[in-house]
């Protein structure tokens, strides 16, 4: 499978908390020897520390990037990938684009790049800083069969990846993009109520994200369905029950909708 990166250099524009996980994972899982692999950010701080940490090397601009890559990472926040990505009329030609900028189309990169490059939108998480992500990735029409294997290749370094159609990419970022944000948000409440029943906040964190983690990976490894699993824990007139009873009255699985229909429209609203 490594044949299909033979030769190929790979460059990564923007290199926050993502751009440098993908970075580290790419050179820790030996997919890309670091003497292949160029940088851009337009913080030179920035630049200087992962040249130190990766043996990298950055670039003076993203132009610069662009000419000297064959595979290009764009790792830019949405909103600033157009003036990030500037190539001051530079056309690029035979190029391989993997995009994980939320609400960026194809159609969109297209104009951006150019009709003579293929291009990969993907939607990883932020488990991809602890090589835990789900990412998931579309391709255009004219990728290529190589190109498809180095993108699952890189992203599987991460985590796990699924392939779908442009058209869901909306709806995996409601679930999975965003959804490390809903899980914080109620650990993090399920924490605050931990520490009122008395517990200290250290082992409230403790008991709360080693409670998450393990149903987690039960959840992943089983074959059953949630609410298959939620009767496995949950016995009548017991602990579970008497829990499980005030979040039917609160009717949590119509908030729960309504989240994720909010953050299916909002991702709607930001493509382009």
């Amino acid at each position: 499978m490594k044949n299909v990166i033979k030769n190929k250099t790979v460059g990564i524009l923007g290199c926050g908390n993502m751009g440098e996980a993908i970075l580290k994972a790419m050179i820790s899982r030996s997919i890309f020897t670091p003497n292949r692999v160029k940088i851009y950010d337009n913080r030179p701080a920035r630049c200087k520390y992962l040249e130190k940490v990766y043996k990298v090397k950055a670039t003076g601009s993203f132009l610069e990037l662009a000419k000297n890559s064959d595979i290009l990472i764009i790792a830019v926040k949405p909103q600033d990938i157009e003036k990030a990505a500037d190539l001051n009329g530079y056309k690029i030609k035979g190029k391989f684009i993997i995009s994980i900028a939320a609400g960026i189309t194809i159609k969109t990169l297209r104009k951006m790049f150019g009709m003579d490059v293929s291009i990969a939108r993907t939607m990883p998480n932020m488990a991809a800083l602890v090589e835990t992500s789900i990412t998931v990735i579309s391709y255009s029409r004219d990728t290529k069969i190589d190109e498809r294997l180095i993108a699952r290749m890189i992203f599987s370094s991460l985590g796990s990846v699924i392939e779908l159609k442009e058209r869901h990419i909306n709806a995996a970022t409601a679930v999975s993009g965003s959804g490390p944000g809903y899980l914080f948000y109620f650990a993090d409440k399920f924490l605050k109520a931990a520490c009122e029943l008395g517990l200290n906040k250290t082992v409230a964190k403790i008991l709360v994200a080693k409670t998450i983690f393990g149903s987690s990976k039960l959840l992943v490894t089983s074959n059953l369905d949630p609410k298959d699993l939620v009767l496995k824990v949950a016995s009548k007139g017991g602990t579970t029950q008497a829990a499980l009873e005030i979040f039917e009255k609160s009717k949590i699985e119509g908030v729960v909708k309504k989240a994720l229909k909010a953050a299916n429209y909002r991702a709607k609203q930001l493509s382009r």
